[in-house]
């Protein structure tokens, strides 16, 4: 890609919400605007169907965290972050995400023993140790630069 792609809120009538998750919320497919996300520890955010989602914002995780597409199928559960921040804790362990995430501006951080499942475009990712990507090849391209597409690992 020459250029970043960009996912701006709609304006009108849709309402950008602030969401704390405690315990375990289940969440209906369909498409959300989230300023912030706050994963309280051991939170877990489910879907039961596909869901697209645009973050604004910053999220947060306060410990451990889950964000989990519907049939745990990354393809299922899209967010889009449209400007720059941070996603996760520099302080949380054992995270999963099993998602496919385009956040180019956003800075990713996780501690201890976590798991991303899918495909993550972030800014940069911090982990201190033990993190586990698995690519979805079902979300294949990982990017496209004008004649080519494919995986790359970039350290």
């Amino acid at each position: 890609m020459t250029s970043n792609m960009s996912f701006p809120l709609p304006s009108g009538g849709t309402t950008t919400m602030d969401y704390t998750v405690s315990g375990t919320q289940t969440w209906p497919g369909g498409t959300y605007y989230i300023n912030d996300v706050t994963i309280n520890s051991g939170g877990i955010l489910q879907f039961s169907g596909a869901a697209v989602v645009y973050l604004s914002g910053n999220v947060n995780f306060d410990g451990g965290a889950t964000i989990r597409a519907y049939n745990s199928i990354p393809g299922n559960l899209k967010i889009y972050h449209t400007g720059t921040g941070s996603f996760g804790s520099s302080n949380a362990n054992g995270v999963t995400i099993t998602a496919d995430i385009y956040a180019p501006g956003v800075d990713f951080a996780v501690k201890n023993n976590s798991v991303l499942n899918g495909r993550f475009i972030f800014k940069t990712i911090y982990a201190k140790n033990n993190l586990d990507f698995y690519f979805d090849t079902a979300l294949s391209p990982l990017y496209y630069n004008g004649t080519s597409s494919g995986a790359q690992l970039v350290r």
